[in-house]
């Protein structure tokens, strides 16, 4: 059986970005695959996505971070468009219109694309993280999968993105929860960016925590967590 599953083309690609959420508790990752006007194919955590549209009328305005087309109005929602072309360097040959909605620590903003091309289903073991990997995209690329035909799916890390385009968000004040030492959280998340902000938030609220860079290895991790705590007779919290 093929680890992709692409979605059906009867289907309308907009309905299932607003029913991503229906993978919860599965192990594939859904991926939204786009391009940038080259052979090279990527692709966004569908999760992620708010949704895709035209961009309309973009509003250019001065002293706008680099890649930054301007702004525009969306049902009532003002937000930044960032030309992923420009942002990644990679030539534009004509102006691009499709524009994926991505929402990111109450911010919502624009990414506009040459066009998407269609959502995909991959087992989370398919999905690699590139560190040690050489990238000329760098630190943007978050993970690396393999469609079918072969061909590699560069994954964009959006909160990276989002940070060097615009400035890493600032952790307010936090309370602090009584007996916080006595609680330990264990979270998983592709971004680097995502990971360092969590683990601010909860160091503020003085909560003992472990991070895993991805799902898979969280996976992997509970799993020998359990085990050792299954044959020393202790119960799982015991080893987090």
């Amino acid at each position: 059986m093929s680890y992709t599953e692409e979605i059906s083309s009867s289907d309308s690609l907009l309905d299932h970005v607003d029913a991503r959420t229906n993978l919860a508790g599965t192990n594939k990752m859904e991926i939204l695959l786009f391009n940038l006007g080259t052979e090279e194919k990527f692709g966004i955590n569908v999760f992620k996505v708010k949704e895709v549209s035209q961009a309309g009328k973009i509003t250019r305005t001065p002293n706008m971070p680099r890649g930054v087309d301007g702004i525009v109005s969306l049902r009532g929602h003002v937000m930044p468009v960032l030309n992923l072309a420009r942002f990644m360097s990679v030539n534009e040959a004509t102006p691009h219109q499709t524009m994926m909605v991505a929402e990111y620590n109450t911010h919502i903003l624009g990414f506009l694309v040459k066009e998407v091309d269609r959502i995909i289903r991959v087992d989370w073991d398919k999905v690699r993280p590139t560190e040690g990997m050489l990238s000329d995209k760098g630190a943007l690329i978050t993970a690396i999968t393999n469609l079918d035909d072969g061909s590699l799916v560069s994954i964009l890390d959006v909160e990276q993105i989002l940070s060097d385009a615009f400035g890493e968000a600032i952790v307010g004040n936090v309370d602090k929860i009584e007996a916080g030492q006595d609680l330990c959280i264990f979270f998983a998340d592709d971004s680097m960016v995502a990971r360092r902000k969590i683990s601010e938030v909860l160091d503020k609220m003085g909560v003992r925590h472990i991070q895993a860079n991805n799902g898979q290895e969280a996976w992997e991790r509970l799993r020998a967590m359990a085990d050792a705590a299954q044959s020393s007779g202790q119960d799982l919290r015991d080893h987090i």
